[in-house]
């Protein structure tokens, strides 16, 4: 059977044919018969031998400890060459349980018995916590007597397991160890008791799935003792006695998911490599500034802050930030979310708390050229407003280099006006509004001298009011889309609703945009139902001199309408010049 097991992994290793022997052909031929017997003939049971030594070490490192062990009887010359393979793996039921032997002597005869130079990998895997719980340090201990890149050490619990911890004492790992380099540990039986930090110069990554640890200086003397640390994955239930999981030294992209853990000092020792930084669920408290020289992109997804001095001090501490997305359900302890980086040019802002709160966000940034925020404040899916709730506020002071803005769902009451947003976005080339108002104030004596590309959202009355002034104020527009979204809030209104007093009442003086400018219209999701809506259609169509292409994007036909739609197409078309090319496209397509 061991043999069978090597001539499959042979095949596995592209290793076809030897002696002219088809390994697949006498693969089959022994999985069709029964009763143990041989491949085709006796000396396929030493054909393997045939292959060189390093790629049948190869094969046999792909096999458990068992398997490999059992080789030496297959003739003298694998009696030692077992011994040679590099890599040891031991999986619950492997090894036979009623042996009188204990595991952990089998595990060390294997271990002792290794001629590698090097161990390249030790398993201990699916062990069942009664077959190791006496000697688990003594079976660390022999394999770190050699040089080990990889550990691996996965115990599970007994039906009858009486709830003690295997504690795992400091002079384990405390030993120097410069050639261990990936170190994975999973029990929820494993107490980690460092008194003092560990010596692991070479462990580049380190998973840690429900190991606990006996406080607080376990953590940091285990963390701090990983120098070059990459990589770390940690799963965890419980704390034990240990209250804070603090990381005194990161260099990598960091990613976890589950409940809130608390970072202190955690970035605030000085480093030069980090470039990208990504943070989800957790509490962050500095009460420092960082030093991340390097740090061009941050990402702050779920992430709450201690207080305002905490975010300034993460930010204030990136000096080359490029990048930063923060997305977050209002700001916990922090009332003002400040974002001042001199050096940021892209930032995006998700905000999708439902409910009063007493903060908001003011922006600082010189640099900014692509700015993307929704929802702040947001009454999503149709929420209802109170016009006594407070919903923050919404201040940019300073972003001269504008090139691109997204305002999405963002509520407009007294506190936050859009006069004041667009008038920190006149440097702007394209321009994407959905504002959820209460009170909207359009902008006066504002001009969007660079504007060539605006996007408007059509769900709300005050929409046309909105888009009166930007065409006045927007002399060089080329491109206009409408869209209605109001299915996504459910707040498509039942009645159609009279055009904002703004709209109707227009000076006769036509929009320079339109008569010089503008060369694509599009409205996605037409209200066909909405009348009045029509009206600003035909404007546009009759006074657009250079329009080239009109779009209009609508449900699928309703039979039932569709007259009445064709009636609406007629009048449409009658107002737009020769040169424009009207096109009418269902929105499924």
């Amino acid at each position: 059977m061991v043999i069978f097991r090597l001539v499959k992994f042979a095949i596995a290793f592209g290793v076809v044919e030897v002696e002219g022997i088809n390994l697949l052909s006498a693969t089959m031929e022994y999985e069709s018969k029964t009763g143990g017997e041989n491949l085709r003939n006796q000396d396929v049971m030493d054909m393997i031998s045939e292959l060189p030594r390093d790629l049948i070490i190869q094969i046999l490192s792909s096999l458990s400890t068992k398997d490999v062990a059992a080789t030496s009887v297959l003739s003298k010359s694998w009696r030692s060459l077992w011994k040679m393979v590099p890599n040891i793996k031991f999986v619950s039921g492997y090894h036979d349980k009623t042996e009188s032997h204990r595991f952990s002597e089998i595990v060390c005869k294997s271990l002792l018995s290794c001629s590698s130079p090097v161990l390249e990998s030790l398993y201990l895997v699916n062990i069942y916590e009664s077959e190791a719980s006496d000697d688990i340090e003594i079976l660390i201990g022999v394999a770190f007597a050699r040089p080990v890149r990889k550990l691996v050490l996965e115990l599970l619990l007994n039906k009858d397991y009486d709830g003690n911890l295997i504690r795992i004492l400091p002079s384990v790992f405390s030993s120097c160890n410069n050639t261990l380099e990936i170190l994975e540990l999973s029990s929820m039986v494993l107490l980690l008791d460092f008194l003092c930090q560990v010596s692991l110069r070479s462990l580049k990554k380190l998973r840690l799935v429900y190991v606990e640890f006996k406080d607080d200086k376990s953590i940091c003397n285990l963390l701090c003792g990983c120098p070059i640390l990459e990589d770390l994955v940690v799963h965890r239930r419980n704390n034990y006695d240990a209250e804070t999981f603090t990381m005194a030294h990161v260099f990598f992209d960091y990613k976890y998911e589950g409940d809130l853990i608390r970072f202190t000092s955690v970035f605030c020792s000085c480093n030069n490599t980090l470039e990208i930084l990504e943070l989800s669920t957790m509490l962050l408290d500095f009460p420092c500034r960082v030093g991340l020289k390097s740090l061009k992109m941050l990402h702050l997804i779920n992430v709450k802050f201690r207080d305002e001095e905490s975010v300034c001090n993460i930010l204030c501490g990136c000096p080359i930030l490029e990048d930063l997305t923060v997305n977050q359900r209002g700001n916990y302890d922090a009332e003002t979310f400040t974002i001042a980086v001199p050096s940021l040019q892209r930032l995006t802002i998700v905000d999708t708390f439902l409910g009063k709160v007493s903060g908001g966000y003011v922006i600082n940034a010189p640099s900014l050229k692509y700015l993307n925020i929704k929802g702040v404040g947001a009454e999503w899916l149709g929420g209802i407003i109170s016009s006594g709730e407070d919903y923050g506020f919404f201040l940019i002071e300073n972003a001269t280099e504008l090139v691109e803005a997204k305002i999405i769902g963002v509520i407009i009451d007294i506190h936050v006006h859009n006069e004041d947003i667009l008038a920190s976005l006149t440097s702007v080339k394209r321009l994407s509004l959905d504002f959820s108002p209460l009170k909207i104030k359009c902008p006066t004596g504002i001009t969007f001298y660079q504007l060539v590309s605006l996007e408007l959202n059509t769900r709300k009355t005050e929409w046309s009011n909105l888009l009166a002034r930007m065409l006045d104020n927007s002399p060089k527009l080329q491109i206009l889309k409408l869209i209605y979204t109001g299915h996504e809030y459910n707040d498509r209104p039942i009645f159609p609703f009279r055009l904002a007093e703004e709209w109707k009442q227009r000076p006769k003086c036509v929009p320079e945009c339109l008569l010089f400018h503008l060369v694509t219209f599009q409205w996605t999701n037409y209200p066909w139902e909405l009348k009045e809506e029509l009206e600003v259609a035909k404007y546009i169509l009759k006074n657009a001199r250079w329009l080239k292409k009109a779009t209009f994007y609508t449900e699928p036909e309703d039979v039932e309408t569709l007259e009445e739609k064709r009636e609406i197409l007629n009048e449409l078309s009658s107002v737009a010049s020769n040169s424009c090319h009207l096109v009418f496209e269902s929105s499924s397509n």
